[in-house]
């Protein structure tokens, strides 16, 4: 496969990742509810609709790309998010269980992840990471503060 048509494909599937996301997003956050929270888990309410008990996502992760360590991330309450070693940042959103950073650096990449109580995946379930240039493979963060 060409190198173009890589990347291409590349970009494809972290657009359609992130867009996946944010429309899957329309459907779980309640009305007035901010997208920089993760919903652990959600409750019936009185009327039977669904009331959600979130917590935040928002803090500092030591990650890991692959097996190597990669320096701290910061995840800020306005839905961005920067790297301290790799001059990373782009923008993240939460639906349900699952993470998604855009990585707006070097053409662009997404990476995935389940958030968890001490992190965003785990090094037994990492989740995958994807950018323009045809890079791929697994990352994961423990969470710091």
């Amino acid at each position: 496969m060409s190198t173009v048509i890589k990347n291409r494909l590349a970009a494809f599937v972290s657009a359609v990742a992130v867009a996946t996301l944010c429309f899957a997003a329309i459907d779980v956050l309640p009305a007035g509810a901010s997208p920089s929270t993760a919903v652990s888990s959600q409750a019936p309410t009185a009327n039977g609709g669904q009331a959600i008990r979130a917590k935040s996502a928002v803090g500092t992760y030591e990650w890991f790309l692959g097996s190597s360590g990669a320096g701290e991330i910061t995840l800020a309450s306005n839905n961005t998010w920067t790297s301290s070693e790799l001059s990373d940042s782009g923008s993240w959103l939460v639906s349900g269980k699952t993470i998604a950073l855009s990585d707006l650096v070097s053409g662009g990449g997404t990476l995935m992840a389940t958030l968890g109580k001490h992190g965003l995946g785990t090094a037994n379930k990492p989740g995958p990471y994807v950018f323009t240039s045809g890079t791929s493979g697994t990352w994961y963060a423990v969470k710091v503060s």
